[in-house]
């Protein structure tokens, strides 16, 4: 059995794809065999499949399934009915890893035997290369904070690939296959539940690259509000020490949706996705004015929005910042 698999679904990425298979194999080096790489292709049409197929060709330690395109979810899914490691661990094909990312996973897991290992990413790609660091002491995190943390989706981000978890944890559940998007940030608690010991990298091991023909930079009206509506639904179903970090991740996709807006004037109109916002807002806003992880400025916005102000937050962001 491998020590980890690592999953990537492929849809479509083929100028990325052989870089980002590139860089997982110098990172395991001498090491691979405690890797399996599993390749879903979700029914490519550029290419992508003729890569992955070179790729398992040559490399046994590659696995490739094939299937009609179903979204990311269902990739996701298949890939991980076939997982065999101890641990999983989630590439996006247009991002790479760090040569030190399977080093740094190697010796965490023989060291310290955690269920989770967090790392912080790079965002590199459209003019932009920064860090996205956690902030937490590097080394064992207490349980309790870094799922506030992953529900808040504030300091680390809410989804899987900065994240190698247990597979057992998966066990039972399924990535949603109706959604287009944020489907590991919608499943990622549910997943992180049984989490005892957690251990973070203060290291920028995993490369986020930035595209801006990819999904979440497709910005429209309903896609904006559909990353609103996940986080409200995801609201629902996590427990009631996490209600209130999960509410705070409603309120800051509310404020991107926000942002989108100023961003695109009058391409969002629907009355009703800003009426959904506001009623949230009011509803919530003794839990958002007394988070200590959003900023004043957050705060101030909000509190703005949830009044009907979208024209003053305006004003308030164009010469206040």
């Amino acid at each position: 059995m491998a020590l980890i698999s690592v999953i990537i679904p492929v849809y479509n990425k083929a100028p990325w794809l052989g870089a980002c298979l590139q860089s997982i194999l110098l990172s395991a080096g001498d090491a691979l065999e405690q890797l399996e790489i599993i390749l879903v292709d979700d029914g490519s049409t550029d290419g992508s499949g003729e890569i992955c197929r070179d790729y398992a060709r040559r490399y046994p330690q590659i696995q490739l399934l094939e299937k009609p395109n179903g979204g990311v979810a269902s990739a996701r899914n298949r890939g991980l009915s076939r997982a065999t490691g101890e641990y999983v661990a989630w590439v996006d094909p247009d991002d790479l890893v760090d040569p030190e990312w399977f080093p740094a996973l190697w010796e965490t897991i023989k060291t310290h035997n955690p269920d989770v290992i967090v790392m912080d990413t790079l965002r590199f790609g459209m003019g932009e290369e920064s860090p996205m660091c956690y902030g937490r002491p590097a080394g064992l995190l207490s349980p309790e904070i870094f799922l506030e943390d992953v529900a808040r989706d504030k300091r680390i981000l809410g989804g899987m690939p900065d994240k190698v978890i247990r597979r057992r944890f998966f066990e039972g559940l399924q990535f949603n296959e109706t959604l287009p998007i944020l489907e590991d940030f919608d499943l990622i608690l549910q997943v992180l539940q049984p989490t005892r010991r957690v251990y973070y990298i203060n290291r920028p091991l995993y490369r986020y690259r930035q595209l801006e023909e990819s999904l979440v930079h497709q910005v429209s009206e309903e896609r904006a509000f559909l990353s609103v509506q996940v986080a409200m639904k995801r609201l629902g179903n996590v427990p009631e020490a996490l209600q209130k970090p999960a509410t705070v991740a409603v309120a800051l996709q509310i404020l991107a949706f926000f942002w989108n807006r100023s961003r695109f004037p009058g391409a969002f109109c629907h009355r009703e996705y800003g009426r959904a916002c506001r009623k949230f807002l009011r509803r919530h806003m003794a839990v958002i004015l007394k988070d200590k992880e959003l900023t004043f400025s957050e705060k101030r916005t909000l509190l703005l929005m949830s009044c009907g102000g979208y024209e003053a937050a305006a004003l308030v962001k164009k010469f206040l910042g």
